[in-house]
């Protein structure tokens, strides 16, 4: 029914194998066909816009430092801290015209980096990805002033959670956050249960328990598999 992710897009975006592998698990896909490497928002520095914001707020502050009362321009200054916290970015479907974007993503994160020569020999091409957004719903981008700086997709399939990424410099704002979200609405649209895997440690996964993911499963080569049940 959901021809644009069949069980081959497992393939888009795997982690780096492991030297040492294990042998296969039954019913689950191969280690190189899932998500480890979130670079998404409350375990991260401040992005750079907001990082802007603060040395300017540093520097204005300046006069006040000795001696003088600041709480009205602090209240002031905290209200545009968080406006622009929380307008900083937007949520939309991907379609083919990003997935080049997606693919400066994939290759540019700091957990699980894959370069484009590795993601190719592993069939994980831009006509691929393409292809799978043109025949479902199954992918999501961020955008910060047109930007494209994070991404997520979908198997509808297998009811899969399979990739999540954010640029570094944007991490903290909660993109990845919402990304998930968008993935999980859709999943949850088809199946009661969706799933996912990642390393045990990562920062993904620390984010995943924190958003309800759960039932954590051990499957080897320090991963784990988490599961959520829709509300």
């Amino acid at each position: 029914m959901f021809s644009g992710c069949q069980h081959t897009s497992l393939r888009v975006f795997p982690r780096r194998p492991s030297v040492k592998r294990t042998p296969p698990v039954r019913n689950r896909p191969l280690r190189l066909f899932r998500v480890s490497a979130l670079e998404s928002g409350c375990w991260q520095p401040a992005s750079t816009a907001l990082l802007k914001v603060t040395i300017l707020y540093t520097k204005l502050m300046q006069p006040f430092a000795i001696g003088q009362k600041a709480d009205a321009f602090n209240f002031s200054f905290l209200f545009l801290l968080m406006n622009t916290s929380a307008t900083a970015f937007q949520i939309r479907s991907a379609t083919t015209q990003d997935v080049d974007a997606m693919f400066k993503i994939r290759t540019s994160v700091r957990e699980n980096s894959l370069t484009s020569e590795e993601l190719f020999e592993l069939g994980i091409t831009p006509e691929f990805i393409s292809a799978a957004i043109k025949n479902s719903s199954c992918a999501w981008v961020a955008t910060v002033d047109n930007e494209i700086v994070g991404f997520s997709m979908v198997d509808l399939d297998t009811a899969c959670l399979f990739a999540a990424f954010v640029l570094p410099e944007y991490e903290g704002l909660g993109i990845g956050t919402d990304l998930i979200k968008a993935c999980e609405s859709e999943l949850f649209i088809y199946h009661p249960v969706a799933w996912l895997e990642t390393a045990q440690f990562s920062r993904a996964a620390k984010l995943y328990r924190y958003l309800g993911w759960g039932n954590e499963a051990q499957i080897g080569e320090g991963d784990v598999r988490l599961e959520k049940h829709r509300n």
